[in-house]
């Protein structure tokens, strides 16, 4: 309740408040980093799809996959 009354006096009041400027400048270079983050990892997961389409080889440790298929996933402790 009292965060309620807070958040709309905060919000009523905002006009007078204006945002100082290293907040709105360090938003908009999360929100830029953020954008290029996705667009790294869109441009990830569509080589990835390419190679798989193109039937590409992926290296792998054909010794490591069998250990693995023999005793399962689970990593000992």
């Amino acid at each position: 309740m009292l965060r309620n009354a807070v958040w709309t006096y905060g919000r009523a009041t905002s006009f007078a408040r204006p945002l100082p400027d290293f907040l709105i400048l360090g938003a908009q270079t999360r929100a830029s980093a953020l954008r290029e983050e996705q667009s790294d990892k869109a441009r990830r997961l569509n080589r990835l799809a390419d190679r798989i389409r193109n039937r590409e080889g992926f290296d792998v440790d054909l010794e490591a996959a069998e250990e693995v298929r023999r005793t399962g996933w689970a990593r000992p402790l």
